[in-house]
């Protein structure tokens, strides 16, 4: 499992004799780790498939042997149908499968189910509820969605209520599944919507980034879902979500850890919250999030432990903090 997720793959010249160049870079192209070099859809790759067979058509071949030439070209034939059946099956698969499906009606109310931790490290739980708050946030800045709030969702965290049941007790229309696991410095994501009122789902989709990555790909399933829809996103909304921070795999650790701690709502636990923020800003002083956190940890002492006139101003200061 580790070599197919970090390993490129071996090329087909190196299995497959008589393989031509095009034809491997096109099975490389589809094996790519990185998302953003395969093929998107099965009409990206079938639009290059007719462009390899077009150019193929006007060079002059070696010619072979009749039976030799008759045995190689039943063979390769064979497998260059069997492999473009195999990708183009898969491609069209994973296009249709990410295309929304009709609802019964529109859908602006949306709630986000606590991301499952797939990762069999129960250390990663935390990951996983910070990735549930950051995708309720990204979506809540969309004004067409109303969206229920995260600490709300995490609070039913391990229900045994089916998603129809759910809808109805949260008066949603349809709701945010997604599991989350991480391996190394990749974190992947399998999120899907599902209509509230039918258990139908809508959507779904596949996301592997770099932990640097990490927000822009909260964003970017957020937008997925905003498409999924069939929400209007202003150009200010969409501005927003494009503008999201790489960042720092330690300061997002304790970024993490801070905000476990700050959901738990006691003086000792906002104040070593407090400690992690400032922590995660000595390395990344320009840690939007870290300040963001520093903020909502006064908000929440203000309401109970601390007087406003005392905490407001460093909720300000936090919320507001000096250009680098």
């Amino acid at each position: 499992m580790t070599a197919i997720l970090r390993e490129e793959p071996e090329s087909v010249t190196a299995s497959v004799r008589g393989v031509g160049p095009e034809l491997d870079r096109l099975v490389v192209r589809c094996l790519d780790k990185r998302p953003e070099r395969r093929f998107h859809s099965a009409s990206d790759l079938a639009f290059t498939l007719r462009s390899m067979l077009s150019d193929s058509g006007s060079t002059a071949p070696v010619t072979p042997p009749p039976q030799q030439a008759k045995r190689i070209g039943g063979v390769l034939g064979t497998v260059f149908v069997a492999g473009l059946i195999l990708v183009v099956g898969y491609l069209g698969w994973r296009e249709w499968s990410q295309s929304p499906v009709p609802t019964g009606g529109p859908i602006r109310r949306i709630a986000v189910l606590p991301l499952e931790n797939r990762s069999g490290d129960p250390e990663q739980e935390v990951y996983a509820d910070a990735m549930t708050e950051a995708i309720t946030d990204a979506l809540a800045q969309i004004s067409a969605l109303h969206v229920i709030s995260p600490r709300a969702m995490l609070r039913l965290k391990g229900t045994d209520l089916t998603i129809p049941e759910l809808a109805k007790k949260l008066n949603v229309d349809a709701i945010v599944d997604a599991s989350r696991i991480q391996i190394g410095d990749t974190i992947q994501v399998r999120a899907r919507l599902v209509e509230g009122a039918t258990g139908r789902q809508i959507w779904s989709d596949h996301y592997e980034r770099d932990v640097r990555d990490v927000f822009a790909m909260q964003n970017e399933i957020a937008l997925a879902i905003a498409e999924g829809v069939k929400v209007k996103i202003t150009p200010t909304e969409q501005a927003m979500l494009a503008d999201a921070p790489t960042i720092d795999p330690p300061a997002y650790d304790l970024y993490v850890e801070g905000l476990d701690l700050t959901r738990k709502k006691t003086k000792a636990s906002c104040l070593a919250a407090l400690s992690l923020f400032d922590r995660a800003l000595e390395i990344d002083p320009g840690f939007a999030p870290a300040h963001t956190g520093r903020a909502v940890t006064y908000f929440e002492l203000a309401s109970a432990y601390m007087h406003p006139r005392k905490a407001l101003p460093q909720v300000e200061q936090a919320a507001n903090p000096p250009q680098a």
